[in-house]
């Protein structure tokens, strides 16, 4: 008969093989940082959850909203958007809770009125928002471009 330990040997070694790689996944991939972004034009349904209570908001909105989806905590710094190619860049101020820290499938919303948005695309250069971004403590931008439906109509309201 033939020697068993041989195939318990190559068995363990596989074992040991595929829980190293599953722990190298775990630490680089699942435990990481996520932030997943959406925008949208609307108005705040609820004001104490959005931090507008006392902004005293009126008329449509450009919300754009941070979603943690990662496991470790991320702590946002600022957001705003990008004019063209990124060399100009505008603050969004419609939340007074930055910096704030996200916790795994926490959520942060950040808001421009339209109005607001609307006066400084009609400024010297005109150009229209492409991207908006959230900035984290690691200095790491994270963009997203807005979506053309959305620049189509800013572009039909100037």
């Amino acid at each position: 008969m033939a020697d068993p330990t041989f195939a318990i040997a190559v068995s363990g070694l596989t074992v040991a093989a595929a829980s190293v790689a599953w722990n190298i996944y775990n630490s680089l991939v699942r435990d990481s940082a996520n932030l997943k972004l959406l925008v949208r034009r609307g108005k705040i349904a609820s004001e104490v959850r959005s931090g507008a209570v006392e902004v005293g908001v009126d008329g449509p909105l450009l919300l754009t909203r941070a979603i943690n989806h990662g496991r470790r905590p991320i702590t946002v710094l600022s957001g705003g958007l990008e004019f063209g190619s990124r060399s100009k860049k505008v603050l969004m101020t419609g939340n007074k809770r930055l910096p704030i820290r996200l916790g795994e499938s926490e959520e942060v919303t950040l808001w421009m009125a339209m109005e607001d948005l609307l006066d400084i695309i009609a400024g010297p250069d005109g150009s229209l928002p492409t991207r908006f971004w959230f900035m984290d403590t690691e200095n790491k931008y994270h963009r997203r471009r807005i979506p053309r439906s959305l620049v189509r109509g800013l572009r039909a309201a100037t």
